[in-house]
Protein backbone atom coordinates (compact mmCIF):
# COMPACT_ATOMS: atom_id res chain seq x y z
CA UNK A 1 0.00 0.00 0.00
CA UNK A 2 1.37 3.54 -0.88
CA UNK A 3 2.11 5.60 1.81
CA UNK A 4 0.00 8.80 2.88
CA UNK A 5 3.56 10.64 2.47
CA UNK A 6 4.08 8.70 -0.93
CA UNK A 7 0.79 9.93 -2.41
CA UNK A 8 1.45 13.77 -0.65
CA UNK A 9 5.03 14.42 -1.36
CA UNK A 10 4.68 17.94 -0.56
CA UNK A 11 3.47 17.10 2.98
CA UNK A 12 6.02 17.34 5.52
CA UNK A 13 7.13 16.73 9.23
CA UNK A 14 8.91 18.82 11.11
CA UNK A 15 11.68 17.60 13.47
CA UNK A 16 12.69 19.15 17.01
CA UNK A 17 15.79 20.16 15.08
CA UNK A 18 14.42 21.87 12.32
CA UNK A 19 11.86 23.66 14.88
CA UNK A 20 14.80 24.93 16.79
CA UNK A 21 16.86 25.85 13.68
CA UNK A 22 13.76 27.91 12.59
CA UNK A 23 13.58 29.54 16.06
CA UNK A 24 17.11 30.60 16.37
CA UNK A 25 17.18 32.15 12.76
CA UNK A 26 13.95 34.00 13.77
CA UNK A 27 15.12 35.16 16.89
CA UNK A 28 18.05 36.65 14.77
CA UNK A 29 16.34 38.36 12.37
CA UNK A 30 14.00 39.93 15.40
CA UNK A 31 17.59 40.93 17.32
CA UNK A 32 18.84 42.51 14.17
CA UNK A 33 15.73 44.13 12.54
CA UNK A 34 14.16 45.55 15.83
CA UNK A 35 17.51 46.03 18.11
CA UNK A 36 20.47 46.39 16.31
CA UNK A 37 19.00 48.13 12.98
CA UNK A 38 17.23 51.07 15.50
CA UNK A 39 20.35 51.30 17.32
CA UNK A 40 22.72 51.94 14.40
CA UNK A 41 19.85 54.29 12.77
CA UNK A 42 19.79 56.28 16.43
CA UNK A 43 23.28 56.65 16.59
CA UNK A 44 23.23 57.85 13.01
CA UNK A 45 20.78 60.03 13.86
CA UNK A 46 22.27 61.59 17.28
CA UNK A 47 23.66 64.60 15.98
CA UNK A 48 19.80 65.65 15.49
CA UNK A 49 18.83 64.69 18.96
CA UNK A 50 19.83 66.68 22.46
CA UNK A 51 20.35 64.22 25.53
CA UNK A 52 21.07 60.49 25.85
CA UNK A 53 17.09 60.32 26.73
CA UNK A 54 16.41 61.64 23.34
CA UNK A 55 18.30 59.52 21.51
CA UNK A 56 16.79 56.58 23.72
CA UNK A 57 13.27 57.77 23.07
CA UNK A 58 14.31 58.07 19.27
CA UNK A 59 15.41 54.62 18.73
CA UNK A 60 12.37 53.25 20.75
CA UNK A 61 10.27 55.35 18.28
CA UNK A 62 12.32 53.80 15.27
CA UNK A 63 11.81 50.35 16.93
CA UNK A 64 7.80 50.64 16.64
CA UNK A 65 8.15 52.17 13.43
CA UNK A 66 10.09 49.46 11.82
CA UNK A 67 7.22 47.15 13.83
CA UNK A 68 4.63 48.53 12.69
CA UNK A 69 6.01 48.75 8.75
CA UNK A 70 6.59 45.11 8.99
CA UNK A 71 3.46 44.60 9.67
CA UNK A 72 1.96 46.33 6.97
CA UNK A 73 4.15 44.82 4.49
CA UNK A 74 3.16 41.17 5.27
CA UNK A 75 -0.08 41.86 5.58
CA UNK A 76 -0.35 42.46 1.53
CA UNK A 77 0.93 38.92 1.23
CA UNK A 78 -2.40 36.86 0.32
CA UNK A 79 -1.00 33.91 2.38
CA UNK A 80 -0.79 36.15 5.74
CA UNK A 81 -3.91 37.71 5.12
CA UNK A 82 -5.50 34.32 5.86
CA UNK A 83 -3.48 33.30 8.50
CA UNK A 84 -4.92 36.92 9.84
CA UNK A 85 -8.48 35.92 9.35
CA UNK A 86 -7.69 33.01 11.19
CA UNK A 87 -6.15 35.26 14.23
CA UNK A 88 -9.58 37.18 13.87
CA UNK A 89 -11.74 33.88 14.32
CA UNK A 90 -9.47 32.79 16.72
CA UNK A 91 -10.80 36.18 18.41
CA UNK A 92 -14.12 35.78 17.68
CA UNK A 93 -14.93 32.45 19.13
CA UNK A 94 -12.76 33.55 22.74
CA UNK A 95 -15.08 36.46 22.75
CA UNK A 96 -18.46 34.00 22.19
CA UNK A 97 -16.96 31.68 24.54
CA UNK A 98 -16.34 34.33 27.74
CA UNK A 99 -19.58 36.19 26.77
CA UNK A 100 -21.79 33.33 27.05
CA UNK A 101 -22.88 33.46 23.27
CA UNK A 102 -23.58 29.71 21.98
CA UNK A 103 -20.51 28.13 19.95
CA UNK A 104 -21.75 28.29 16.57
CA UNK A 105 -20.81 30.01 13.34
CA UNK A 106 -23.88 32.76 13.26
CA UNK A 107 -23.55 33.73 16.93
CA UNK A 108 -19.78 34.05 16.79
CA UNK A 109 -19.51 35.81 13.81
CA UNK A 110 -21.47 38.91 15.73
CA UNK A 111 -18.24 39.24 18.03
CA UNK A 112 -15.24 41.66 17.89
CA UNK A 113 -12.02 40.54 15.87
CA UNK A 114 -10.56 42.56 18.54
CA UNK A 115 -9.29 41.13 21.91
CA UNK A 116 -7.68 42.73 24.73
CA UNK A 117 -5.40 39.40 25.74
CA UNK A 118 -3.94 39.01 21.95
CA UNK A 119 -0.29 38.97 21.34
CA UNK A 120 -0.30 41.84 19.01
CA UNK A 121 -1.43 43.90 22.57
CA UNK A 122 1.56 42.08 24.40
CA UNK A 123 3.91 42.91 21.62
CA UNK A 124 3.40 46.66 21.41
CA UNK A 125 3.21 46.40 25.27
CA UNK A 126 6.39 44.87 25.02
CA UNK A 127 8.01 47.84 22.70
CA UNK A 128 6.07 50.43 24.92
CA UNK A 129 7.80 49.06 28.15
CA UNK A 130 11.39 48.94 25.85
CA UNK A 131 10.88 52.98 25.59
CA UNK A 132 11.23 53.60 29.13
CA UNK A 133 13.32 50.83 30.53
CA UNK A 134 16.13 51.41 27.75
CA UNK A 135 15.44 55.38 28.48
CA UNK A 136 16.63 54.62 31.92
CA UNK A 137 20.31 53.45 30.79
CA UNK A 138 21.84 56.14 29.32
CA UNK A 139 23.57 55.65 26.24
CA UNK A 140 26.73 53.51 26.41
CA UNK A 141 28.17 52.23 23.36
CA UNK A 142 26.53 50.24 21.11
CA UNK A 143 27.88 47.19 21.50
CA UNK A 144 26.86 47.25 25.13
CA UNK A 145 23.68 48.63 24.56
CA UNK A 146 22.58 46.07 22.08
CA UNK A 147 23.41 43.28 25.42
CA UNK A 148 21.51 45.39 27.29
CA UNK A 149 18.31 45.16 24.91
CA UNK A 150 19.34 41.71 24.97
CA UNK A 151 19.61 40.64 28.42
CA UNK A 152 16.57 42.43 29.34
CA UNK A 153 13.96 41.57 27.04
CA UNK A 154 13.01 38.67 29.20
CA UNK A 155 12.43 41.22 32.09
CA UNK A 156 10.51 43.53 30.07
CA UNK A 157 8.36 40.64 28.59
CA UNK A 158 7.56 39.88 32.32
CA UNK A 159 6.78 43.45 32.68
CA UNK A 160 4.64 43.84 30.21
CA UNK A 161 2.59 40.15 30.62
CA UNK A 162 1.78 41.48 34.64
CA UNK A 163 0.73 45.13 33.11
CA UNK A 164 -1.73 42.84 30.59
CA UNK A 165 -3.40 41.30 33.90
CA UNK A 166 -3.36 44.17 35.52
CA UNK A 167 -5.61 45.99 32.52
CA UNK A 168 -8.29 42.95 33.02
CA UNK A 169 -8.61 43.18 36.82
CA UNK A 170 -8.54 47.05 37.02
CA UNK A 171 -11.00 49.40 35.00
CA UNK A 172 -8.65 52.46 35.31
CA UNK A 173 -5.55 50.63 33.50
CA UNK A 174 -7.84 49.12 30.79
CA UNK A 175 -6.91 52.37 28.75
CA UNK A 176 -3.42 50.43 28.83
CA UNK A 177 -4.75 48.08 26.43
CA UNK A 178 -6.13 50.36 23.81
CA UNK A 179 -2.83 50.94 21.34
CA UNK A 180 -2.75 47.22 21.25
CA UNK A 181 -6.60 47.08 20.14
CA UNK A 182 -6.23 49.44 17.75
CA UNK A 183 -2.82 47.42 16.37
CA UNK A 184 -4.37 44.46 16.28
CA UNK A 185 -6.72 46.38 12.76
CA UNK A 186 -3.27 45.19 10.96
CA UNK A 187 -3.02 41.71 12.64
CA UNK A 188 -6.52 40.40 11.90
CA UNK A 189 -9.28 40.54 9.18
CA UNK A 190 -13.05 39.49 8.85
CA UNK A 191 -12.72 35.70 8.36
CA UNK A 192 -15.22 33.48 6.43
CA UNK A 193 -17.54 30.75 7.72
CA UNK A 194 -14.87 28.54 7.40
CA UNK A 195 -12.48 29.85 9.31
CA UNK A 196 -14.99 30.26 12.21
CA UNK A 197 -15.71 26.37 12.16
CA UNK A 198 -11.98 25.53 12.50
CA UNK A 199 -11.91 28.34 15.22
CA UNK A 200 -14.55 26.59 17.29
CA UNK A 201 -13.60 23.38 16.60
CA UNK A 202 -9.90 24.27 18.14
CA UNK A 203 -11.46 25.66 20.95
CA UNK A 204 -14.04 22.85 21.65
CA UNK A 205 -11.10 20.22 21.31
CA UNK A 206 -9.27 22.75 24.29
CA UNK A 207 -12.10 23.37 26.34
CA UNK A 208 -13.10 19.42 26.06
CA UNK A 209 -9.54 18.50 26.95
CA UNK A 210 -9.79 21.28 30.20
CA UNK A 211 -12.72 18.97 31.19
CA UNK A 212 -11.02 15.61 31.33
Amino acid sequence: MTSARAVHPDATTLSPARVRLTLLRSLAISVVLFFLVPALLARALAGIVASPLDQNLLEGAIRIALVLAFLVFIGRIPAIQRVFQYHGAEHKAIHAYETGLPLDVASTGHASRFHPRCGTTFLLMVLLVAILVFALLGHPSLALRLVERVLLLPVIAAVSFELMRLAQRSRPFRLLVIPGLWLQRLTTREPDAGQLSVALAALTEVLARERA
